[in-house]
C-alpha cells in the first residue's frame, strides 16, 4: 500500500482530528478509503510526540494503533542502538521496526523478524522510505528463524510481545511471546550478545535470578518516567550484573551505576535529623534499587530504610534526581498546615506514609501548585513527619 497526494493531504489536514467523528464524516468522501485513512491518522497521533521523526515522515504507513503504541521511542531506540556495534544483528520481534532502524545504523547487516505478515510488509515499505538498505525483512516467528540461521550473530535484540489474545498486559518471561525462557539457550547460542527489552514493571531481582547470565542491566528512563528494562545477556556468564541506570532528558543523559551484589553491602547512616537539603533519587535509580550505592556516592544520609529520600547540609549541584531545600518539617494536622502553607497549595510526594496523595489533599485540602514541595514520609525513629521544601 502506498499513499497518493491527496490521501497524505487529507491526513496531514486531519491529524489533529477525532476518529470517531471523522468516520462519521465518510460520505463527504466518497473517493476516499477513510477506514484506511482514519487508521493511519491514529497511529500517527501516537508518534506525535514518541517518534517525532517518523510522524513527520508522510512516505511511512503504519499498519495497527497498537504497534505504533507499543514501539519504544526515538530517544529511547536511539539510546539503545548505541550502545552496540558489529556486523550483523537480528530484531526477532521487529514490530513497527523502530529499534530494527535505529541498531541498523552501527551494524553492516540486520535481520527484521516479524510473525506478522501485514506488519512485515509495511516495514518493508518504510525501511525503503527510510532509505534503509541493510536490513532484510523475514516474515517468520523468532523460533523458526533461530532455527535457520547458522552463522553466529554479534546481536540478537528481542522485545517479546507483552499483550495476550485479550489484548491484556503482561509482564512475567514466561507469559509473553515468544516465551524467552524457552528460547534462552538457542538465543545464546546463537548471538554474542542476547539484548531483551522487558516491561519495568518486572521485579529486578526474581528477574536476574531467572537471567543469570546478564552481564548488565540499563534501566531506563525518559523525563523521570521509567519506561523499559535491557537485559544484555552472554553465554556462559556467571559474574554479578552491573546495573545501569539511565535518565534521558532532552540531550542530556544521567546515568547512575552500580554492582547489584555490592549494592546489599554498602555501608549507610539512617538518620532522624533533617539537615539543610533533600534530595529524591530520579525513576531510574529507585527502579535499580540503588539505594544505598545513591548515599554512598553523594555522601547523603537516609531518612528511613523504605523511605528512599535523603538528607545532607551540602548541596550536591550534580545529583541525579530532584533536589530541594527543606525550610521546616511538622505533623500532619490542618492547624500547623495553615500556619506553613497560607495559600493552601503545594506540590505533594509520598514516600513511605500511610496516606496517599488525594487522602492528604482531603484531610488538608491544600491544592496543586504554589511555591513549595510537601514530602509527606517516615523519619528512622518512625516519626511521620510533613517537609516543607523549594526547588532548588
Amino acid at each position: 500500500m502506498q499513499l497518493n497526494h491527496e490521501e497524505k493531504d487529507f491526513i496531514r489536514q486531519n491529524i489533529g482530528a477525532d476518529a470517531s467523528q471523522l468516520m462519521l464524516q465518510s460520505k463527504k468522501y466518497p473517493d476516499l478509503d477513510m477506514k484506511m485513512l482514519v487508521n493511519q491518522i491514529v497511529c500517527r497521533q501516537k508518534l506525535k510526540d514518541k517518534l517525532p521523526s517518523w510522524f513527520n515522515n508522510d512516505d511511512l504507513i503504519f499498519s495497527s494503533p497498537l504497534s505504533s503504541e507499543q514501539c519504544s521511542s526515538e530517544q529511547a531506540a536511539a539510546y539503545k542502538a548505541s550502545l552496540f556495534e558489529g556486523k550483523t544483528f537480528a530484531d526477532l520481534t521487529g514490530g513497527l521496526g523502530v529499534d530494527s532502524c535505529f541498531l541498523s545504523k552501527h551494524f553492516e547487516k540486520g535481520y527484521y523478524v516479524e510473525l506478522s505478515e501485514e506488519l512485515a510488509q509495511t516495514s518493508l515499505q518504510n525501511f525503503d522510505a527510510l532509505n534503509v538498505q541493510n536490513l532484510e525483512v523475514k516474515n517468520s516467528s523468532a523460533e523458526d528463524f533461530l532455527a535457520e540461521i547458522s552463522t553466529p550473530l554479534d546481536i540478537i535484540y528481542l522485545d517479546p510481545d507483552r499483550r495476550d489474545e485479550a489484548n491484556r498486559k503482561l509482564v512475567a518471561f514466561e507469559d509473553c511471546s515468544p516465551d524467552l525462557l524457552g528460547i534462552k539457550t538457542d538465543l545464546l547460542s546463537k548471538a554474542k550478545t542476547v539484548v531483551v527489552k522487558a516491561s519495568p514493571m518486572l521485579d529486578i531481582k526474581a528477574s536476574l535470578r531467572q537471567l543469570p547470565e546478564t552481564i548488565a542491566l540499563y534501566v531506563i528512563a525518559i523525563k523521570n518516567e521509567c519506561k523499559e528494562l535491557l537485559f544484555c545477556m552472554k553465554e556462559g556468564f556467571e559474574g554479578e550484573a552491573e546495573i545501569r541506570c539511565v535518565n534521558l532528558i532532552g540531550d542530556k543523559e544521567e546515568i547512575f551505576t552500580f554492582d547489584y551484589l555490592k549494592e546489599q553491602e554498602n555501608p549507610i547512616t539512617f538518620t532522624s535529623e533533617l539537615k539543610q537539603y533533600l534530595y529524591e533519587p530520579n525513576t531510574a535509580i529507585l527502579k535499580g534499587g540503588g539505594y544505598r550505592s545513591v548515599a554512598m556516592k553523594f555522601g547523603l544520609e537516609k531518612l528511613h530504610p523504605n523511605s528512599h529520600l535523603y538528607t545532607s547540609d551540602q548541596f550536591i549541584e550534580d545529583f541525579q534526581g530532584r533536589s530541594f531545600k527543606i525550610e521546616s518539617h511538622f505533623a500532619l494536622n490542618k492547624k500547623e498546615i495553615k500556619k506553613q502553607l497560607k495559600d493552601k497549595k503545594a506540590s505533594i510526594t509520598v514516600r513511605n506514609f500511610p496516606m496517599s496523595v488525594a487522602d492528604i489533599r482531603k484531610k488538608t485540602g491544600l491544592s496543586e501548585g504554589g511555591d513549595y514541595y510537601l514530602f509527606a514520609t517516615t523519619l528512622n525513629d518512625e516519626k511521620k513527619t510533613l517537609i516543607k521544601c523549594s526547588r532548588v
